[in-house]
């Protein structure tokens, strides 16, 4: 039988979801198993506080270092003008 979804664990599902990085890439960022997150996904397992926040931090992380490397390419079209 599976847990019942709570809105925390729902959340942490679509971001998994929607996350620009696999789910692999993910977990070593945040330092939980891929297995863990997976069963986040499938709806085997409730996401925990700890586990959200390792998660949003991991994908803030991805989401700055794309900033960055978006500055440097419209810098480098700038420069190529």
């Amino acid at each position: 039988m599976l847990p019942p979804m709570n809105a925390l664990t729902r959340n942490v599902q679509i971001s998994l979801e929607e996350s620009p990085v696999s789910l692999r890439q993910l977990s070593r960022r945040c330092k939980i198993s891929h297995v863990q997150l997976a069963r986040i996904v499938a709806g085997e397992r409730n996401a925990t506080e700890a586990v959200a926040v390792a998660i949003a931090d991991a994908l803030e992380e991805v989401a700055k270092e794309a900033a960055k490397a978006s500055v440097r390419v419209r810098r480098s079209l700038t420069a190529h003008l």
